[in-house]
């Protein structure tokens, strides 16, 4: 009989058997979804954000996020994200023009329906003040507050008897005054207000706003002057970067009061001229149906500015680009030519028209 010999158990582990279970066990860790652990929001230890989406507000910095889904805890990338700076309560990032915020949601337009049309001198000067204030306050860093006293003192004596004015009289001596704050005149001041659409500014610059539309929006009245050849233009400087907005064919909304001449050379010679590098001199040309006329622009007879023979838009006009004429090297006597069609009436068009990025 042949005597059997125990099998030798070896202490040694089993490699090929190991093998084969981490090639199993990485084999269902990829059948299973990635599973993501519960984004929290609170406190600073946490290692994990709270999910971003395009288009989101950050409410903390006022600006628009542009971020990627989120990714699997195991990914091996970067979780990055880019933040576009643009004005308050805009509803996406600044990509193409055509996702511009709209004169529909914008808080120009709902401050402007909540405020009454002034009856007061003294609501336009206390809101002209406030406004000369808040503007000096976001820019506290080149302009000190006694400037800003000096600005507004002068202001108002530039403007005789201004006790005495109306007020429709008294914005538009406002808007077309001269007197300048760190080159900055008041006209440009309540521009950069509806330009940026921040409420802590617009929240004056409505009243004035509703002052100069008394004398800018003329619906049952006709304008007593008018260009003999329905065209006025206005001159300035394009940066290159915008020039495919103004395409054929496109119809838009300018974000801001717009000042036009009646003489051709004014613009060209008086602004144009001005112009300096990174932007390239335009001239800007609006031509008006020659029945239907205009009911949100006037002559504005009341200026302080004698023989400048000024034709004022109200803010968020409709224009439609005819024609555009690029040059190769521009000049102030050569510069590039943007025809533009003038709506009629505002209220007939569209609220989600995109607006203007350099008017």
């Amino acid at each position: 009989m042949i005597k059997k010999h125990p099998i030798a158990i070896s202490k040694k582990p089993n490699r090929r058997r190991k093998k084969s279970l981490i090639a199993a066990n990485i084999l269902r860790n990829q059948k299973k979804p990635p599973t993501k652990k519960k984004p929290t929001i609170s406190g600073g230890r946490n290692k994990y954000k709270k999910k971003e989406y395009v288009g989101q507000i950050n409410t903390s910095s006022e600006t628009i996020i542009n971020t990627a889904d989120d990714e699997a805890d195991n990914s091996d990338h970067e979780d990055t994200h880019t933040e576009v700076n643009i004005s308050d309560k805009s509803l996406t990032p600044i990509r193409e023009y055509d996702q511009l915020p709209t004169f529909s949601n914008t808080n120009y337009k709902r401050l402007y329906n909540q405020t009454p049309v002034p009856d007061q001198i003294k609501e336009i000067l206390d809101s002209a003040y406030c406004l000369i204030e808040e503007y000096q306050k976001e820019n506290s860093l080149t302009i000190s507050p006694d400037e800003c006293v000096l600005f507004r003192e002068s202001l108002l004596n530039s403007i005789q008897n201004y006790e005495t004015l109306d007020v429709p009289t008294l914005s538009i001596k406002l808007w077309t005054s001269h007197i300048c704050l760190k080159g900055k005149e008041f006209c440009g001041i309540l521009n950069h207000a509806i330009r940026t659409d921040k409420a802590d500014l617009l929240k004056h610059a409505v009243i004035i706003s509703r002052g100069i539309n008394v004398q800018c929006v003329i619906r049952k009245k006709i304008c007593p002057v008018w260009p003999e050849d329905n065209i006025t233009y206005r001159g300035g400087g394009l940066p290159q970067q915008h020039r495919f907005f103004y395409e054929p064919n496109k119809k838009y909304r300018a974000p801001m009061f717009l000042a036009t001449s009646t003489k051709k050379y004014v613009a060209l010679n008086m602004f144009c001229s001005r112009v300096a590098a990174p932007c390239e001199p335009v001239l800007w040309q609006f031509h008006f149906h020659p029945d239907f006329k205009c009911v949100h622009v006037n002559y504005l007879d009341k200026s302080l500015i004698e023989g400048e023979e000024e034709f004022l838009f109200s803010a968020y006009s409709v224009f439609t680009v005819k024609q555009v004429e690029w040059r190769d090297s521009p000049t102030w006597v050569n510069a590039h030519v943007i025809n533009l069609e003038v709506a009629p009436d505002n209220i007939l068009e569209p609220e989600d028209l995109p607006l203007a990025p350099w008017c």
